[in-house]
């Protein structure tokens, strides 16, 4: 993997990655424009795409009739330097029809198996997990990877 980064003006940074370029920025407060996520902010993303892709294709594997699939993902930060996640809630939000042990099955691998983004932050941060299919939450998690 590789990726270049270069600065704009201010806290604003493009970053290339093979291409797809994006604009990371600070806040104003942080003498910033605002004008892009922040590196944590990106992280958060990363955590949430890399868990998505893993459990939508295993999805797909398992025949599971999902027609929708959405997260959001919140973080507590520590207070000292360096500032980093000390603890993340994933929550996945599913429509369509599936059966709730396969859907449980599919978020589980990702999150104590194949996703290497969630891997690397449960090092340092408590990452759990919700899963919901229609409305209803199905189930409750741990992302805990084995060595």
């Amino acid at each position: 993997m590789h990726a270049k980064l270069k600065w704009n003006q201010n806290m604003q940074f493009e970053c290339d990655n093979n291409g797809h370029k994006l604009i990371i920025d600070a806040s104003k407060e942080h003498g910033g424009d605002d004008v892009g996520p922040t590196p944590k902010e990106l992280l958060l993303d990363a955590m949430m795409g890399c868990t998505a892709m893993d459990t939508r294709s295993l999805l797909t594997k398992m025949r599971q009739n999902i027609t929708k699939m959405e997260m959001e993902i919140d973080a507590e930060k520590t207070t000292e330097h360096p500032v980093h996640f000390k603890s993340a809630l994933i929550k996945f939000h599913l429509e369509g029809e599936g059966q709730n042990d396969k859907i449980i099955k599919a978020v589980d691998k990702s999150l104590t198996k194949y996703c290497g983004v969630n891997y690397m932050i449960s090092k340092t941060c408590d990452i759990s997990y919700e899963v919901y299919l229609n409305c209803e939450k199905i189930h409750t998690g741990k992302a805990v990877f084995e060595d």
